[in-house]
């Protein structure tokens, strides 16, 4: 059986209901009801900051099932804020989902003309993450950096 989730912005704006696959409906027929917090499952954080930069956390526990919902979900957050900017934060030591992710999350901003910035900690991750997004996207080792970078981007244009 498959259950409707619903994203929700800070601002309680309801950005659409998403089954567990993340296909739209999903709920054979009926109207998702209220659901309990903990049966919530949570595929990313985000945060808009000051500057128009769009901070999203992948979170860890990403696996293949969930990565289209994941990607969805960003998506509808591109479309719902337009962001100048992308800070992508990616799990310690990311899956293949994760990384999956992420990269279909470049390929998004690449379209939108936003400007796409992973963060990603761990070392191994970090190598890893430049080769693959080389010509899309910029990686860092910390959110400040990503941060500082997309102000000083916005300062020169």
């Amino acid at each position: 059986m498959t259950t409707a989730r619903e994203i929700v912005t800070p601002d309680a704006t309801r950005l659409g209901a998403l089954d567990t696959a993340g296909r739209r409906g999903g709920t054979g027929g009926k109207a998702p009801g209220p659901e309990r917090v903990d049966d919530v499952h949570m595929l990313l954080t985000h945060r808009l900051t000051d500057d128009d930069t769009l901070l999203v956390r992948l979170l860890p526990g990403l696996s293949i099932r969930s990565r289209a919902a994941a990607t969805l979900a960003l998506d509808e957050l591109l479309a719902a804020y337009s962001p100048r900017h992308v800070v992508l934060e990616v799990p310690g030591v990311p899956t293949a989902a994760v990384l999956s992710a992420v990269l279909r999350g470049s390929r998004s901003c690449q379209v939108r003309g936003t400007v796409l910035s992973v963060v990603a900690p761990a070392a191994p991750t970090l190598a890893l993450l430049r080769d693959s997004l080389r010509a899309t996207g910029r990686v860092y080792g910390s959110t400040g950096e990503a941060l500082a970078a997309a102000r000083r981007t916005d300062r020169a244009s």
